[in-house]
């Protein structure tokens, strides 16, 4: 029998702890803010737990509650269809015709429902309404992810977005980046991250910032070092605003409103004195895409469900085309269409758009507009 077996178990114990307490938040977000990798380490941390507590190690409260908190960050950041979304490294192989059951995140969620007696995880996989979590919009300020949505339903509207603090090899130069899914279909989605190191270039280039739906100054990829600046959520509107330093003299400031829970309006702001080519890009889903460069607006052509991206025809900036890549697991991609509004002017600039999700064919008709002091 192992004579220092008391002391081997305090030392696995400590070092379980501490390393699980290390690598997340006090919200319960795993520091690489990859959705997919925070999962992982979730259902690791609770398997040791587990295996400790079989050995007769007294495992403590704060541990299982940091789990518990790992488990409602991916339920409240769940898509529809209960994936993840794709920020860093993080893929997203939805299948056609899979039940809820069967997706990514439903096991883990289930599992931690019966083990935490928390029957929200659950709900939002079996779909029980008298379960549901009351608030369906969620920030971790901590992490920045933010998440809009109109309902728990499969067919909710659904924006999330990503402006983090610094992090390692899995996140990517992209904060302020979302992905768009309304009525049961994707429509703005992530570039994905295609490869690791097998492909030094090609993994380069879907790391890029300009492959992401936010801001760059001379095509440049940015610095990451996300700041939380408002929340604000209630039944009238949401709204969110973050902010990133990208470049040296420019800080990109990104507004959210998302209005009567059914389309969005952005404001990106470029606060500072750098010089050059101010550019904010948008990646659409795969498929037929209509991009109309001489009237500042874009839109998807699916016979059900469509998503419009407007900016004012009269605003200071331009409209031009850009190559689109969609990598939704490794080593598989699909061109897509991209583009990118180009301010005429350099810093301070600000650019006004509206992201309006639809259902049919028939573009809406939308107008938005800023106050006469800002340069848009």
């Amino acid at each position: 029998e192992f004579e220092d077996e008391t002391r081997l178990r305090d030392i696995i114990l400590q070092r379980a702890t501490t390393g699980l307490f290390r690598q997340t938040t006090s919200e319960g977000t795993q520091t690489e803010w990859a959705a997919g990798y925070h999962v992982s380490v979730a259902q690791y941390a609770r398997l040791i737990g587990e295996l400790l507590e079989a050995a007769r190690v007294k495992v403590p409260g704060t541990y299982w509650d940091r789990i518990h908190r790992m488990y409602r960050y991916a339920m409240a950041i769940s898509t529809p269809n209960l994936w993840l979304p794709m920020f860093g490294d993080c893929s997203r192989e939805e299948v056609e015709g899979t039940s809820r059951p069967e997706q990514e995140l439903s096991g883990p969620l289930l599992e931690a429902g019966k083990q935490f007696n928390d029957p929200q995880l659950s709900a939002v996989v079996e779909l029980r309404k008298e379960d549901l979590p009351d608030p369906t919009c969620y920030a971790f300020k901590e992490g920045g992810t933010y998440v809009f949505r109109n309902s728990w339903d499969p067919d909710q509207i659904y924006f999330a977005l990503h402006c983090s603090p610094p992090a390692g090899s899995h996140d990517q130069p992209d904060n302020g980046t979302f992905e768009l899914c309304a009525y049961g279909r994707w429509l703005i989605t992530d570039t994905g991250y295609y490869v690791y190191g097998n492909d030094p270039e090609q993994r380069a280039w879907h790391r890029q910032t300009s492959v992401h739906q936010t801001l760059t100054l001379n095509g440049e990829n940015a610095r990451v070092d996300g700041r939380h600046l408002l929340w604000h959520d209630d039944q009238n509107i949401s709204a969110l605003v973050c902010e990133n330093p990208s470049y040296p003299g420019l800080k990109h400031r990104r507004t959210v409103w998302f209005v009567d829970r059914s389309f969005f309006v952005i404001l990106d702001e470029a606060l500072g004195g750098a010089q050059g080519n101010l550019d904010l890009h948008f990646q659409l889903a795969v498929g037929d895409t209509t991009l109309e460069l001489s009237q500042n607006r874009a839109r998807t052509s699916f016979d059900d469900v469509n998503v419009l991206v407007w900016a004012d025809p009269e605003a200071s900036m331009t409209m031009e085309a850009e190559k689109g890549w969609f990598a939704w697991k490794y080593g598989h991609r699909k061109e897509r269409k991209a583009f990118r509004y180009r301010h005429r002017s350099g810093c301070p600039a600000a650019f006004l758009t509206m992201i309006v999700p639809f259902k049919g064919q028939d573009t809406p008709d939308v107008r938005a507009s800023l106050s006469e002091n800002s340069k848009v």
